[in-house]
């Protein structure tokens, strides 16, 4: 499993690519160098280059610092001016010497400083070369974590070199995970000492540098300086990553390879807030593999306070020792300890676990019993109401058993309607647990591989088609089977604890599933814990009967039945003595807690932790509680769990009657507008009852309104309500909406409400009816996700009535309209199912061809945002003809905009046109011309009409804006084009502006693919602002959204410009990503966007060294671009980088005319350009981007400031 091998590209790994040593290992210890004059060498090639250093590749030409000559080394030198680059490079040296005059100088894992001298600009400095891959690159090489013993070896490694530095006086103040590189001998070599800081240094001190956000001490996040306590829980964080492959406290921020958030933003904020407080998983609940110990070490090197923190060496000793560490042995004799360090980190208002001993010991004797080999396996059934802590109790007994010599798997899911939307649920979802899979996701080649080790080839394939979302859905029994053979692999290995908690709200196959594994697991060291709430109706009652019934039946020594009850007043009074000031008056606080918190563990942390979050506890130096104010102040906890049902029953009949209505009405109830709906009641009547609402805390007034005081309040009390009075509530008001607005026709938002209320109401005819007369306007002025809900309800209502002429018209109406929404919002599944059932109920063509012309048009569309251009083609050929035998400009007009659409993507801008001119001279509303004026300045943009282009941009804004009734999905189409032109035409500061815009109008339109789009082209105008970070927000965010739309078109263009930025960063993947970014492309039909991605991919091979591949990927970029065309940027990137690599060749002759040709197109367009200003800016800006093209040195796009 060594990546040692993995030798980067040269410029890959950036300034610091000091990295494993070669030379003789036995010079380690000599001493450092210190001249003024560089020690002889030849420099072989660039290592990588920052803004302001570079770092190459030397041969030694005489011996020097315990190489001899002939060895190969790293030279680190300035390029620039920077002040705290030279700072850096000098604080280097003087680490360095430091460590070097220390006594005892060898230390195999911290990078030697060979020699260092003047240079031009300022000193430089000569390393012993390290080739490996950093520890970053190969967390993402592996795709996953590393197995325990290495990340244990690498973490010696790494404390190793700590204890050095530390012993001569120094913290590193930068440890991660990027700075530590793996040698020819698998050691992890830790690099970059150019932020450390003097350990005895003043704390005013300046430093060198902040560290990296991701590996900072909660008190570096807050402004503390670098130590050797900080460095310990920088190691802390970067061997939980590798034994987890997650960030410990903000994994959604931190991905190996990607950029960290931007501290100026609210998720910068959030990342500082979670670093600072320090709260994390055990890893063991990540990766169910790894052993108590390593969770142990881990708790304490990531503690907050840093006095807690394990010095290196001491670290050092544990991972090599292991659990023969005497460390280890008084860890396990001190009895509750490494539960209480755990329960610190992952919640400070977690409490005592008291009042749980008879219980603990029931969960301690069933598992001695699975223990037993001569009895074997166990079941515990735990209930008790949510909030009681089953699985606080659960979690205890883990971390308690955890402990032992033989320390247990533990796998945990729960049921609930997210896991239980799927076949076997939370049973599957213990699998997936195992597998460190986030739920939903599809499985990698890594988690196969997994399963392949562990089950036989068919049980593994039954599995990985049982997690992918896209796998097959009829396994039925099978999956069972496979689970309970993978449990039985597991169990054979290691004495396993599975436990399920909330099976009230398991499905049937869930709870057979579960069945199944108790049976199975009835001789193996496996124990069962099952837990539920009796106060809840199960999903599924009559299952959950049986299977409870099936345990309660088993000898009594093989099962355990535990009930929580509510903690006594004594029990209160234990914790408030455990965790409060001695000053607190015990008795009246504990009562207090006690009544308000009726006994629940649950209710009273939440009420806790209210009080904390309003400043009414505090915490003195112990860490021990103190109550701001008198005990008899402290509020109820204001929990759904309190029990609504009961707080209804206390209500009078009128407050009662009034609560239920106001459910139904909108979130901001207006006691007018309730009197209006709900008639036969005065305003005294209803004042009265909304005051009493409010004094009981259900409502609170918002101004001349009332609101719910929580939405859950709200939902709570509608659940209560019977199905028959729901319904004729849901049925007034809907009468109550059919009426006239202000300007004699109900606004949109009322006919939607009343649609929503119709449905609930049950009134499926009305409904239709109502709907039929909604949708074309919803069409046009709504999102297309509304417009997809409308049809759905309509398909529904449609569903529960006869047959008859009247009901086939409407159903083909509905489904035309549920395909069209659901294709632009990019909702997939949902396109095929509705134009499956579409074309079943299609009447006959030559009868209908209107029909018929929907139809091609919507399957045309579909295929055509899927990257299946050709069939489209076909498709949309039928649907023009279709729509001129039935005479229909409208329809004509939308299949012709769709024709010229695709004929774009496809390179064929002359039939473009010729179909956007057709459809104009279809159109009869403005937005139609504005639509058409969208694709002919797109096939202008295409031939290089600039002035044509933007004068189309302006006449599809001036037609958009005339058209009260354009639909929503006009505007950002229109704002695309205009920011595609104006990029062209120079200037990229507005036509960000107008990406932004269209950005906005394709969210609030809901046009998802389009989003996507904008989104990768927002990206590459940033990269030209050189705003890398914002880029690949924007370019991630771009292919999650595309991957989610299934529009390769945005993928193949967001992968092109992610690749291109990488190469901007010097990342390594770029080459990997260029090459994913042509087949992506080429895959789309995205071919301008294959042609760029050729031709970048062209440039890397020149760097590389590899004329013949720059050679193949340019010939065919430039086929590409003289058989599709392109925009003039990306025909300057295209062409140039042709004339690049035939001049790399030494075919002048042949890269002459192509230069020349790109310079005529930029000085002396045509047609002619008559504006003055836009010919200068045009000019100066395709200049700017030619000249960087025609180097393969700095970056290729030019500069700007927005």
């Amino acid at each position: 499993m060594s990546p040692a091998s993995e030798i980067p590209e040269p410029g890959s790994e950036g300034p610091q690519s000091e990295g494993a040593r070669s030379g003789d290992p036995a010079a380690t210890g000599a001493a450092l160098r210190v001249r003024g004059d560089a020690p002889a060498f030849e420099v072989l090639e660039e290592l990588g280059r920052g803004g302001a250093a570079v770092v190459e590749r030397v041969r030694l030409t005489e011996p020097c610092g315990g190489l001899e000559s002939g060895a190969f080394a790293a030279r680190k030198r300035l390029v620039g001016n920077d002040d705290d680059a030279r700072a850096s490079v000098e604080t280097e040296i003087r680490v360095a010497s430091d460590v070097a005059s220390g006594g005892d100088a060898s230390c195999e894992t911290l990078v030697r400083l060979v020699a260092s001298w003047r240079g031009e600009r300022g000193p430089e400095l000569l390393f012993d070369l390290i080739e490996g891959i950093t520890l970053e690159r190969w967390l993402v090489v592996e795709e996953g974590p590393l197995p325990e013993p290495i990340v244990r070896r690498l973490g010696v490694d790494l404390a190793r070199a700590l204890e050095r530095l530390h012993a001569a006086g120094w913290a590193h103040g930068d440890l991660s995970l990027a700075n530590a590189r793996v040698d020819g001998d698998d050691r992890a070599i830790l690099l970059d000492l150019g932020q450390a800081r003097r350990l005895d240094a003043d704390e005013d001190a300046p430093s060198s540098g902040d560290g990296t956000l991701a590996y900072l001490a909660p008190e570096r996040a807050i402004g503390g300086p670098a130590s050797a306590a900080a460095d310990v829980f920088a190691l802390g964080v970067a061997l939980y990553w590798l034994a987890t492959g997650r960030h410990p406290f903000a994994p959604d921020s931190f991905v190996p390879g990607l950029a960290p958030p931007d501290l100026s933003t609210a998720a910068g904020e959030r990342v500082l807030g979670a670093l600072a407080a320090a709260r994390y998983l055990p890893p063991s609940r990540l990766v169910p593999q790894i052993s108590p110990l390593l969770d142990t070490l881990l708790a304490e090197m990531l503690d907050r306070r840093p006095n807690q923190r394990p010095a290196p060496t001491l670290v050092a000793e544990i991972l090599e020792q292991g659990e023969d560490h005497t460390y280890w042995r008084r860890e396990r004799s001190e009895r509750g300890g490494h539960v209480a360090k755990m329960a610190l980190q992952r919640d400070p208002f977690a409490l005592p676990l008291v009042g749980r001993s008879r219980e603990l010991e029931q969960i301690e004797s069933a598992f001695r019993y699975c223990l037993d080999e001569s009895t074997g396996g166990s079941v515990v059934v735990v209930a008790g109401p949510k909030g009681s802590g089953r699985s606080r109790l659960v979690h205890h007994f883990v971390d308690r058993s955890r402990r032992s010599l033989s320390p247990p798997i533990f796998l945990y899911a729960r049921s609930s309607d997210e896991s239980e939307s799927r076949p076997h649920g939370a049973a599957l979802r213990l699998l997936e647990r195992w597998l460190m899979l986030e739920p939903g996701s599809q499985p990698s080649a890594y988690e196969i591989e997994m399963l392949q080790r562990t089950v036989p080839p068919r049980e593994a394939d039954v599995l990985a088609s049982a997690l992918d979302p896209k796998g097959r859905s009829a396994l039925g029994g099978s999956v069972g089977r496979a689970l309970v053979r993978w449990v039985r692999a597991l169990v054979a290995e290691r004495p396993t604890i599975l436990f399920v908690d909330d099976l009230h709200a398991a499905r049937s196959s869930t709870l057979a599933t579960v069945d199944r594994l108790v049976d199975a697991l009835a001789d193996t060291r496996a124990m069962v814990v099952l837990g539920y709430s009796e106060e809840v109706a199960p999903a599924r009652p009559r299952a959950l009967r049986r299977l409870l019934e099936r345990i309660r039946n088993r000898p009594a020594a093989e099962r355990e039945l535990i009930q929580l009850d509510p903690l006594t007043l004594d029990e209160v009074r234990t914790i408030v003595t455990l965790r409060f000031c001695e000053s607190e008056p015990t008795e009246q606080l504990a009562n207090v807690l006690w009544q308000r918190s009726r006994g629940n563990p649950g209710l009273l942390t939440e009420l806790l932790r209210a009080l904390f979050e309003r400043g009414q506890i505090g915490e003195d130096e112990r860490g021990r509680w103190q109550l701001a104010i008198s005990p008899r102040e402290i509020p109820e906890p204001r929990s759904v769990e309190q029990g609504i049902a009961e707080r209804i029953e206390g209500l009078e009949s009128s407050g009662r009657k009034w609560l239920e209505r106001l459910t139904v009405l909108p979130s901001r109830i207006d006691p007018t507008e309730a009197l209006s709906v709900f008639g036969g009641s005065r305003r005294s009547e209803l004042d009265r009852a909304l005051s009493l609402l409010v004094r009981r805390g259900w409502l609170e007034p918002i101004g001349n309104r009332y609101r719910f005081a929580r939405p859950a309040l709200r939902e709570g009390v509608y659940a209560t309500i019977p199905d028959e009075r729901r319904a004729r509530l849901h049925r007034l008001v809907a009468q109550s909406l059919d009426r006239s607005g202000p300007d004699g026709e109900p606004s949109l938002d009322d006919r939607f409400a009343r649609a929503r209320h119709l449905r609930a109401a049950g009134e499926h005819r009305a409904l239709v009816r109502h709907l039929d007369q909604l949708l074309p306007d919803a069409q046009r002025q709504a999102s297309p996700l509304r417009v997809l809900r409308l049809a759905r309800w309509a398909l529904e209502s449609l569903d529960n009535l006869p047959e008859s002429v009247s009901r086939s018209e409407a159903l083909l109406r509905f489904l035309e309209a549920g395909a069209d929404a659901a294709g632009r919002t990019g909702a997939r599944a949902g396109e095929r199912e509705l134009l499956d059932r579409l074309a079943a109920v299609q009447p006959d063509a030559a009868q209908r061809p209107d029909a018929a012309a929907r139809l091609y048009y919507l399957h045309g569309r579909a295929l055509a945002e899927t990257g299946q251009l050709g069939v489209a083609r076909g498709l949309l050929r039928a649907a023009i003809t279709s729509s001129e035998l039935d005479g229909s400009p409208a329809l004509l007009g939308r299949s012709l905009r769709l024709m010229a659409l695709v004929q774009l993507r496809s390179g064929r801008t002359d039939l473009a046109r010729e179909a956007a001119e057709r459809a104009l001279e279809q159109a009869e509303h403005d937005w139609e011309r504005a639509a058409c004026a969208v694709l002919l300045g797109s096939a202008d943009l295409l031939e290089d009409r600039i002035e044509d282009a933007l004068e189309r941009a302006s006449d599809a804004q001036h037609f958009s804006n005339t058209e009260n009734e354009a639909p929503l999905w006009l505007v950002p189409h229109v704002q695309l084009l205009r920011a595609r032109v104006l990029r062209v035409a120079g200037r990229p500061g507005r036509a960000l502006g107008a990406l932004n815009l269209a950005l906005e109008g394709a969210q609030q339109a809901n046009e998802r693919p389009l989003e996507a789009e904008i989104l990768a082209r927002i990206a590459n105008v940033e990269m030209e602002a050189r705003d890398f970070v914002a880029a690949q927000q924007h370019l991630v965010a771009a292919l999650d959204l595309a991957d989610e739309t299934e529009t390769p078109y945005a993928s193949a263009l967001a992968t092109v410009w992610l690749g291109a930025l990488a190469w901007e960063r010097d990342d390594p993947s770029a080459s990997s990503l260029l090459e994913t970014a042509v087949r992506s492309a080429r895959d789309a039909g995205h071919y301008r966007a294959e042609a760029v991605a050729r031709s970048l991919l062209a440039r890397r091979h020149v760097l590389a060294g590899d004329a013949a591949a720059a050679e193949t990927e340019s010939k065919r970029a430039i086929t590409i671009l003289e058989r599709h065309g392109a925009e003039l940027f990306d025909r300057i990137l295209v062409a140039g980088s042709r004339s690049v690599v035939l001049r790399r060749l030494g075919r002048h002759a042949e890269a002459d005319p192509i230069e020349a040709e790109l310079r005529g197109r930029i000085e002396s367009p045509t047609p002619p350009i008559r504006d003055e200003a836009l010919i200068r800016s045009r000019s100066e800006y395709a200049l700017k981007l030619l000249e960087g093209v025609l180097t393969t040195e700095g970056p290729i796009h030019p500069s700007f400031r927005p």
